[in-house]
This record gives C-alpha cells, sequence and structure tokens, in this order.
C-alpha cells in the first residue's frame, strides 16, 4: 500500500512536470519567432532587446536566433582582424540578417594613406580652378575602400556667392579613382540618374555629419 502511494505521488509529480515542459514549450514556441542569419568577416555577434543588456556572445557561425515577437532588438557583432565592429536593428518585422562589416577604421586609414594623391588628383581635374578656389580637405573612405567623400572648403571671402562648402564622391572603378558626383552642395537622383542610390544617400549623409549650417 505506502509502496502505491509512494509510485502514485511520484507519477503525478512526473505528470506535473512534464504537463509544465508542454505548457512552457507550447508557450515559449508560441511567443518567439526565428531570424536567419548570415554573416562573413566576424567572430561572434549577440543579440538582446533595445535599451536591454544583449545575450551572451553567439559563435558567428550560428544561422539563426529566436526573439520575441512585436518586440525590436539589437544585433551587435565583432568583425575580424581588418573588419569593422557594428550593429544592426532586428525589427518585429525582420526576417533575415545578412552582416557583412566593412573595412576597419585603421585597414581604410592605411588604404587612403596610400590613395590620397590619385584621389586629389582626381579631385582636381574634376572642375575648374579647383586647386585654386578651394581647399581639398582629408575625406574619408567606405565600402571595402571603393567609396570616398570629402569636403572642399572655399579660399575666399565669404561674401563670394561661390562661398560654399562643397562635396565630392569618387569611386575606384577597375583601380583607378573616378570623381562619381562633382563638387556641390547636395546631390539627388534626378540629376545623377546613372549613380546609385546608395552612393547618392551616402554622399548626402557626409554632407549632413560634415558641414555646419550657416545662419541666414
Amino acid at each position: 500500500m505506502y509502496q502505491d502511494r509512494r509510485k502514485l505521488i511520484w507519477y503525478a509529480i512526473f505528470g506535473v512536470l512534464l504537463i509544465s515542459i508542454i505548457g512552457y514549450t507550447v508557450s515559449y514556441f508560441g511567443s518567439t519567432r526565428t531570424v536567419a542569419v548570415t554573416s562573413k568577416n566576424i567572430t561572434s555577434f549577440s543579440i538582446g532587446e533595445q535599451d536591454k543588456k544583449a545575450s551572451k556572445q553567439l559563435a558567428a557561425t550560428k544561422q539563426s536566433v529566436r526573439v520575441k515577437k512585436g518586440k525590436t532588438y539589437t544585433l551587435s557583432y565583432v568583425g575580424t582582424s581588418g573588419y569593422a565592429n557594428g550593429s544592426t536593428t532586428v525589427t518585429p518585422s525582420t526576417t533575415t540578417v545578412a552582416i557583412n562589416p566593412d573595412y576597419s577604421a585603421e585597414k581604410l586609414s592605411g588604404i587612403l594613406t596610400t590613395d590620397i594623391a590619385a584621389i586629389n588628383t582626381a579631385i582636381t581635374s574634376s572642375g575648374t580652378s579647383i586647386d585654386t578656389l578651394y581647399t581639398i580637405q582629408k575625406g574619408t573612405l567606405s565600402n571595402f575602400g571603393a567609396w570616398y567623400f570629402t569636403t572642399l572648403t572655399y579660399n575666399g571671402s565669404k561674401e563670394d556667392a561661390s562661398s560654399d562648402t562643397l562635396i565630392v564622391g569618387l569611386q575606384k572603378k577597375q583601380g583607378v579613382w573616378t570623381v562619381v558626383l562633382t563638387p556641390d552642395i547636395i546631390f539627388t537622383t534626378a540629376a545623377y540618374p546613372d549613380v546609385s542610390r546608395d552612393f547618392i544617400d551616402a554622399a548626402n549623409a557626409y554632407q549632413n555629419s560634415h558641414i555646419i549650417p550657416v545662419e541666414v
């Protein structure tokens, strides 16, 4: 009798645990979803809800993560040697995240040191009297060293009509630096229909972050 009672108690405990596990599993998979992750040139990544601590570092080989439905997350990654660290936002509608970091700032700086003379020569040749009317500032490389943006600062009086600081955008094509966006204040797809929107958007973003608006 006593042994039968003990068996019943253990069966009851096991049943409760089994039901709890099944309930938790159903609830977990019902309230979460899978986001596919593809990556290259990173050592690891982590993901966590926005404004909250991220989870532990995950191996770069991991191909998916589970997130809560309706929540926004920040996925942060660590680049391999020569590639940048970074992060991206995972919204409630994101189904796939592709991680492909740009070169690191140190690597881009090294490339720029090698290419700056050719870049400045291309800029000087892109407009009349650029070398006398403007000072070419040291800009920045991006997109794996194939894009370059910089500002041209006017050397004359601020009262002159052409005193605006200009932006110029170059791309490296088949090893040669070419001015794709000639010196201007802002760029549009209408004015440059053959230039990719991504490149134009990057040029305008550079303008927003490197030119201080002048009060009138």
